[in-house]
């Protein structure tokens, strides 16, 4: 078989930026709001998928962080940033993986999408899209978008977004690769 390598990417990765983007990451792990001014949405958003064996429960877990302060940044220096960032917790991650929200839609990272069952254009400002807002969902547009890794994460956010907004009514939708 033949070896299909993709384009390689030169890193922007200052350390000024390093630092600014590693004092952000370590505030997201600690439950901070984001310190730079920017909405929730623009914050990193960290899934910690918990791993299980076959013998019982783990305390092992791979690490996605959703962020696009990572474009133009290589992988092997976000996923550095990331192991750093969890400090003495870092060995038990079993892979850290940092992406763009592009990359994670691209690479169906995330292929678990929650969908309010109402129809409106300035969905961002109603009960749901606030309640979105805060479970880590994201604004394309006047859209609020929220998706999860797997499908237990995505059932215990609905579980959570039916408390927040109780009179709105969830959809779990499932993207397939095509």
């Amino acid at each position: 078989m033949p070896v299909i390598r993709g384009p390689v990417r030169a890193s922007t990765l200052t350390k000024e930026k390093r630092d600014e983007m590693f004092a952000i990451l370590q505030g997201e792990l600690a439950g901070a709001a984001p310190s730079n001014g920017k909405a929730v949405w623009e914050a990193p958003l960290i899934f910690e998928i918990p791993l299980e064996r076959l013998d019982g429960p783990s305390d092992r877990i791979d690490v996605i962080v959703v962020w696009n302060a990572f474009e133009d940044i290589r992988s092997e220096e976000r996923s550095a940033l990331i192991l750093d960032a969890y400090g003495d917790r870092a060995d038990m991650i079993v892979q850290a993986l940092g992406a763009t929200r592009e990359e994670a839609m691209e690479q169906y990272l995330l292929p678990y999408r929650i969908l309010p069952m109402e129809q409106r254009a300035d969905l961002d400002s109603t009960e749901s899209g606030k309640a979105m807002l805060d479970e880590g969902g994201f604004l394309i547009g006047n859209r609020v978008l929220l998706y999860y890794p797997n499908r237990k994460m995505a059932d215990v956010a609905i579980e959570r977004l039916f408390k927040k907004a109780p009179n709105a009514r969830w959809a779990l939708g499932e993207d397939i690769a095509r």
